[in-house]
């Protein structure tokens, strides 16, 4: 159904509607539209939260983030408007999408950002399929490229040393893909940092080896 008032005006209508047909779930799209005041508030965002939470059944509201400036990850990216939509629901699920994923299907990664009870799940990779009429969500295989975190350049430079142990710049470059110049960017950006101790020479090129092992799942960008 579609509605011209804001929800917070018609509230107790819906829940009416709730009780005599049975529903049991609700999807507002969106949580902006829905509402009539300025969700950058932290007013208006609690009326139209309240309004949500006094509907009587489960509620799945969808919200929106901002346009990611320069290149900022989509995976890092906040929601729009007041924090107290998020301080006020239950349960909150970021949804990035990862790509196509075949005719009528596309690939996404749910993040699992806050639950009031249980254990948060992340990274769930997912499947929404378009058939006819009808939408589906599957769950989606971990094994599946299509989820598969893409590394920064430098983590490349990193996984490769980890793999290898030690290494020249140009092993380096055939084990991550990169071009020889990219990597010897980095090397000097990890020697700096205290992160890589020159073991040897083979020839002219230098031998390096990780001193510090890390590379976070927060690294990862998408």
């Amino acid at each position: 159904m579609s509605a011209k008032e804001p929800l917070e005006e018609i509230s107790l209508q819906v829940k009416a509607l709730v009780g005599d047909h049975d529903v049991g779930l609700i999807v507002v799209d969106s949580i902006g539209t829905a509402s009539d005041g300025d969700i950058e508030l932290s007013k208006d965002a609690k009326r139209i939260m309240q309004a949500l939470s006094s509907l009587g059944t489960t509620v799945l509201a969808i919200d929106h983030e901002p346009k990611l400036q320069g290149s900022s990850s989509r995976e890092k990216a906040t929601q729009y408007g007041s924090g107290f939509k998020r301080f006020l629901s239950r349960s909150q699920i970021h949804v990035v999408k990862q790509g196509d994923s075949g005719e009528g299907s596309l690939s996404l990664v749910l993040h699992h950002e806050k639950l009031n009870s249980g254990s948060l799940q992340h990274r769930i990779p997912a499947y929404l399929k378009f058939h006819r009429a009808s939408v589906f969500l599957e769950l989606g295989d971990h094994d599946d490229p299509a989820f598969q975190p893409t590394l920064k350049a430098k983590d490349k430079v990193v996984r490769a040393l980890m793999d290898l142990g030690e290494a020249t710049n140009y092993q380096i470059a055939d084990a991550s893909g990169l071009r020889v110049g990219t990597v010897n960017n980095h090397i000097s950006d990890l020697n700096r940092a205290g992160r890589l101790s020159e073991t040897g020479r083979s020839g002219r090129s230098k031998i390096w080896k990780l001193v510090s092992v890390s590379l976070k799942p927060s690294e990862f960008t998408t």
